[in-house]
């Protein structure tokens, strides 16, 4: 008994300190729940101080913002604000978006990472420059990840985009699959880091496309070199030109049936603002295509059999199998394309702004060049 007698005393101070160091335990929690909780209504105030400044910014320079008040909750996990249909529409009657709603989500310990999930149809109208077209985007899935830093700077723009189809121009347009990417380097603010993977883009048949009408995959890392300023998109261009603004495709991937194209080179403007350029490249299932453009009447048969000529000196059966591979330089010059010294077609001319009129052609569709037939050929 007297055993058990003097254990109590000391049962009792361990219940004691049990207990005090789960009253601490539970006074710790609700403090930093109160402190998180502070926190997070903190950042909320912040983001949507930050979201009407911006609205003010944007009709002071022309845009008519229609933003409705977003729904908050998401807490504690994080910050989400649902909101309803906006559009973002220039006052003179250009560029506008509408789209139709949906949810963006903020972490409370990571506010410079903003996520947008606007999936649904997407109403985009085209300025007069570029024809004022009507186009449609209806999305299964469209994912805007922002990332910039706490001086508002962007850094990091990541878009996802599943189950799409583009209607507005000639014909409906399909993609399976696509995911862009443009980062800013810290190392060179002047540099954007551009990337774009594509896959299973269905055009429409009615363009009687002579490869086929679906892209199975489209690869590019690029770089942007130069700052561009801010402004009337073809004054900035030129601006961006003029300070040596050039764009580096480090790595250009296409699988287009039969063809698949691997490129890397450098491009800009020319003093029109149209595309010049050089890039290196390995192409397979050329000597097909160029097969399908003479069934199709594009390329006369006397055409073809010369080009796969002076083309099949430079082909090399690769290794592992399959169509042989041509390396060649594709030079983009005077609105033309070539590959090697044969030319292939003539590309549009881009208008990039109302104001931007570089006195070419307006803007059409892509024309295959044919050799110019001489008075012998004319009775081909």
């Amino acid at each position: 008994m007297s055993d058990q007698a003097d254990g109590a005393p000391e049962r009792t101070e361990r219940k004691k300190r049990r207990a005090r160091f789960f009253r601490g335990a539970a006074a710790g929690a609700a403090g930093l729940l109160a402190l998180y909780g502070g926190w997070w209504s903190y950042t909320v105030a912040t983001l949507q101080d930050t979201l009407a400044l911006w609205s003010v910014r944007q009709r002071s320079q022309g845009w008519d913002v229609e933003l409705p008040e977003p729904v908050i909750g998401g807490f504690p996990f994080g910050i989400v604000a649902t909101f309803g249909p906006t559009t973002l529409a220039e006052t003179a009657g250009g560029w506008s978006w509408r789209s139709p709603g949906g949810e963006a989500t903020v972490h409370p310990l990571n506010a410079g990472r903003v996520t947008l999930r606007i999936p649904g149809r997407h109403t985009i109208r085209l300025p007069p420059a570029w024809g004022g077209a009507l186009v449609t985007l209806d999305a299964e899935g469209l994912m805007v990840e922002i990332t910039h830093t706490w001086g508002g700077r962007p850094q990091h723009y990541i878009v996802t985009l599943d189950g799409a189809r583009i209607e507005g121009f000639a014909a409906p347009v399909a993609v399976h699959a696509a995911h862009g990417t443009v980062q800013w380097r810290d190392d060179e603010p002047s540099v954007i880091v551009a990337t774009f993977d594509g896959k299973g883009i269905d055009l429409p048949p009615a363009l009687d496309l002579p490869v086929g009408p679906r892209v199975e995959a489209v690869t590019l890392k690029s770089e942007v070199r130069g700052a561009i300023p801010p402004g009337d998109l073809a004054q900035a261009l030129a601006k961006w030109r003029e300070a040596g603004g050039t764009l580096e495709v480090n790595s250009l991937l296409i699988h287009w049936p039969p063809l698949k194209v691997q490129a890397s080179g450098t491009l800009a403007l020319d003093e029109q603002l149209q595309p010049v350029g050089a890039l290196s490249a390995r192409v397979q299932g050329l000597f097909e295509a160029l097969d399908s453009l003479s069934r199709r009447g594009v390329i006369r048969a006397r055409d073809t059999s010369m080009a796969k000529v002076v083309l099949g000196m430079l082909a090399q059966p690769p290794q592992e199998g399959g169509p042989p591979v041509i390396s060649l330089p594709l030079t983009i010059q005077a609105r033309e394309m070539l590959a090697g010294p044969v030319r292939l077609f003539r590309l549009p001319d881009i208008r990039w702004s109302a104001r931007h009129d570089p006195g070419l052609q307006p803007l059409g569709p892509v024309r295959l060049l044919r050799p110019q037939t001489s008075p012998e050929d004319a009775g081909e």
